[in-house]
C-alpha cells in the first residue's frame, strides 16, 4: 500500500493526540508518554462493528516482527500485517475531502 505524505502527516498527528490522551501526568502536571506508548502506532484491521460492516478500521497497537511499517519523521505511524498488506497492495492511503472535512481514505 502506498501512503501519501499528507496521510503520513495526518497519521502522525492522530497518533500524537491518541498518546497524549493515554499519557499520565508527571509530578509537575505535564503529561508524559510511557515507554510502551512511544512504541505504539496505528494498525489497519478488518472492522469489528458488525456483520453488515465489511470495512477496515484503525487501532493502536505495538509492532509485531513481521509487520510492514510506515514511518513519518522517524516514528512508526502505521503497521500492517502481511495478509492485510497483500490485500491493500494496489491501494493508496490519502486524505480525502468530505462534507465533514478531511479524512483518511483508501483510493484505487
Amino acid at each position: 500500500m502506498h501512503v501519501t505524505p499528507r496521510a503520513k502527516e495526518e497519521l502522525h498527528d492522530m497518533l500524537l493526540r491518541a498518546i497524549a490522551v493515554r499519557s499520565k501526568p508527571g509530578p509537575d502536571g505535564a503529561r508524559r508518554a510511557s515507554e510502551q506508548d512511544t512504541r505504539l502506532a496505528f494498525r489497519i484491521l478488518p472492522s469489528t462493528r458488525g456483520p453488515e460492516d465489511s470495512g477496515l478500521g484503525l487501532t493502536l497497537d505495538a509492532p509485531q516482527t513481521d509487520d510492514e511499517v510506515v514511518e513519518h519523521e522517524g516514528r512508526s505511524v502505521l503497521m500492517l500485517d502481511k495478509t492485510i498488506a497483500a490485500h491493500l497492495s494496489q491501494l493508496t492511503l490519502d486524505l480525502v475531502e468530505t462534507p465533514e472535512g478531511s479524512r483518511l481514505g483508501l483510493l484505487a
